[in-house]
């Protein structure tokens, strides 16, 4: 059977009123004596005590816990913006339930459904990209329970957002590309039902633009912001008659997996085909050539999800907050001048 507070007073001889203040840190405004407060804790270790959370979740219709619903635990961005979420939310006496759905809708809806049977106080997610409607979403606005959407918006939906300029990092990484004297740049896009995607393919498009190089259709692969995505799209990009001499990836795991299909054909980087890519995850900086990306400010994302989770929990108002964070861009080596001012061939190319 598990310790109550009612055998912890009974050991101590004190009320169980005087044990609850002590135990759930109210003793300084209920001015407790230091002396009661250790004889309290000890008795409480020795007795193995343990918190019933969810019993005084269901008596205070909510918990000290937040729920954090991710794509996945594997890819660089997310483990430091968890890591974020996490360290804020317990420097705020809070803690973090951790759910990834591998971006897949239905299994998104499963997880806050679980979430919420823990009765969390409230919701950072970061939505699938091949979602079918927000109704999930409108339910929790009229349920009143706080959530803020990470990385990824959803049309049509009013609420609290915390992303990055990801238009204006695609216009600012293709500009390098462009004052590096390339004007052939291929894209390699997300998955294309993706705001995130949506919004780099622009920014891509408005560089060109506004630099008076035509948009090729045919310089524009991919569908997903994976590895194995960033290679396939590369290969397509080889087939080409007249190859470009830069590359813009969607994310850095795109870019990584296009400087291995690269490699793989022979091509060198940056001396044949130059590649820049999104987010600046730590193998950014230890693959080679060391790849020149923008920067997107992920602790700061994680810290301002909750602290717009808190502020909406404590004050029980309901503001919409949308904070939309700028990206650095991030010079390494696999950048360089372009030397020609055409793409290459596929002369060599096997």
């Amino acid at each position: 059977m598990a310790v109550t507070m009612k055998e912890i007073a009974k050991k101590t001889g004190v009320s169980r009123q005087t044990v609850s203040d002590v135990l759930n840190n109210k003793w300084k405004e209920k001015r407790i004596g230091e002396v009661t407060r250790r004889r309290i804790y000890a008795t409480a270790q020795h007795l193995n005590y343990r918190r019933n959370n969810i019993a005084r979740s269901l008596v205070m219709k909510k918990t000290n816990i937040l729920g954090l619903l991710i794509p996945c635990v594997t890819y660089s961005f997310w483990p430091k913006f968890a890591r974020s979420v996490e360290d804020t939310a317990r420097e705020n006496n809070y803690r973090v339930l951790l759910c990834h759905m591998n971006n897949d809708w239905q299994r998104e809806i499963e997880e806050i459904d679980l979430l919420l049977e823990h009765r969390v106080a409230g919701l950072i997610v970061t939505p699938a990209c091949d979602r079918q409607n927000n109704e999930i979403y409108l339910r929790l606005w009229e349920e009143g329970i706080p959530f803020v959407l990470i990385d990824q918006s959803l049309g049509g939906l009013r609420c609290n957002f915390v992303g990055t300029d990801n238009k204006a990092g695609a216009y600012e990484a293709v500009t390098h590309l462009i004052k590096l004297g390339h004007t052939r740049i291929a894209h390699i896009r997300g998955l294309q039902s993706s705001s995130t995607a949506q919004d780099r393919l622009q920014g891509y498009c408005k560089a060109l633009e506004d630099n008076n190089i035509s948009f090729d259709p045919d310089l524009v692969e991919g569908d997903g912001f994976e590895q194995d995505d960033g290679y396939k799209a590369a290969e397509n990009l080889l087939k080409l008659e007249r190859l470009p001499t830069a590359i813009f990836a969607v994310t850095d795991m795109a870019a990584i997996g296009a400087m291995q299909a690269l490699k793989r054909k022979g091509l060198k980087i940056p001396e044949d085909i130059a590649i820049v890519g999104f987010a600046d995850i730590e193998w950014a900086s230890i693959v080679e050539p060391p790849l020149t990306t923008m920067r997107q400010p992920v602790m700061e994302m994680g810290r301002t999800a909750v602290q717009i989770i808190l502020k909406e929990i404590k004050e029980e108002i309901k503001e919409i907050h949308r904070v939309i964070l700028m990206p650095t861009l991030i010079v390494r080596e696999s950048c360089r001048a372009n030397t020609t001012k055409e793409g290459g061939d596929k002369v060599g190319l096997s």
